[in-house]
């Protein structure tokens, strides 16, 4: 664990941002237009890149959070570490529902006692998956102060960060470049994300012409 600890922090925001933004984009979206050829559901492969993406914020999150130590941030991390249980039960529900979903088996597992169950469970506790999210971003956003300021985190001083990391998590290379290599420029990264969204809506313009075609 210390060796893939070492790999995310060792590692420059531009690798960062090829390996796990740019490299599942370029993965996912040929995926996804041989589903567009093939007439398969194209809303699941879009799910799958999102869920790459989560994959990646909660990886880095993590890697944040346990590589810090306890006497500089004052968390005790048993709250964090029950918030992620939470969030990945929650993404690993919702990709049994994609996949259901996508080979037509939701009428059958509605139809078994045990998944029926299993399904109000997890509805259940879903909310709370996502409020786990918020609750693991306002760790990481303590450990980003600290790290930062090398002063004492309290709740007040580490609301900008755990905004950003809730409502633009995409930021989090940026975060890394700043924070971990204290460096400015950043338009490495700025061309490597306009590759991303330029990769993202020749995306859309594909899948939108081979949806419409045959009409």
């Amino acid at each position: 664990m210390n060796f893939f600890y070492n790999w995310i922090l060792k590692s420059s925001a531009e690798k960062i941002t090829k390996v796990f933004i740019l490299l599942p984009i370029v993965i996912l979206s040929v995926l996804i237009i041989l589903e567009a050829i093939f007439k398969s559901n194209i809303v699941y492969g879009m799910f799958v890149v999102i869920l790459a993406i989560l994959f990646f914020i909660c990886t880095w999150i993590w890697t944040m959070v346990n590589y810090s130590k306890k006497e500089n941030t004052g968390m005790d991390l048993k709250w964090f570490n029950y918030s992620f249980y939470l969030l990945s039960l929650f993404v690993i529900w919702q990709i049994y529902l994609v996949v259901i979903d996508a080979y037509n088996l939701r009428e059958i597992y509605e139809n078994s006692y045990f998944f029926s169950s299993v399904d109000f469970v997890f509805n259940l506790i879903a909310p709370f998956g996502l409020l786990g999210y918020v609750i693991i971003c306002y760790y990481a956003a303590k450990v980003l102060y600290t790290t930062k300021t090398n002063k004492k985190a309290t709740f007040i001083k580490v609301i900008p960060y755990n905004l950003l990391l809730v409502f633009m998590p995409l930021s989090i290379p940026f975060l890394h470049l700043y924070i971990y290599e204290n460096r400015k420029d950043s338009s490495k990264l700025i061309k490597l994300f306009g590759i991303a969204f330029f990769l993202i809506f020749t995306l859309f313009v594909v899948v939108l012409v081979l949806v419409i075609k045959p009409y």
